[in-house]
């Protein structure tokens, strides 16, 4: 799960320097990817709403004349969803646009 505020990235579920900035790459095979990303297992509903809850607390927020706590930054999150049993793998990126 990262944000993108200022055209700076960070990872929001690192617990190590939680401001570092990190940086976009390009894979020739797989195409763009965020490098040094922490990567989490999820087995069950807890742990990915525990995560996502982690992160969300993590965002840049500020008051607009609309709303008391608006995000300021872009959130993804990549999920990628393996099958070993049917050797299958997909990826799915969620976005949350500022506002």
């Amino acid at each position: 799960l990262v944000e993108i505020y200022n055209e700076r990235v960070r990872d929001l579920l690192t617990d190590c320097d939680p401001g570092k900035t990190l940086r976009v790459r390009e894979h020739p095979h797989t195409g763009p990817y965020v490098d040094g990303v922490t990567r989490h297992p999820v087995t069950d509903t807890g742990v990915a709403w525990s995560l996502l809850e982690r992160g969300r607390a993590s965002r840049s927020v500020a008051s607009t004349a609309s709303h008391a706590h608006s995000s300021r930054s872009h959130a993804l999150l990549t999920l990628d969803v393996t099958q070993p049993a049917a050797h299958t793998r997909s990826t799915l990126t969620l976005v949350d646009l500022a506002g």
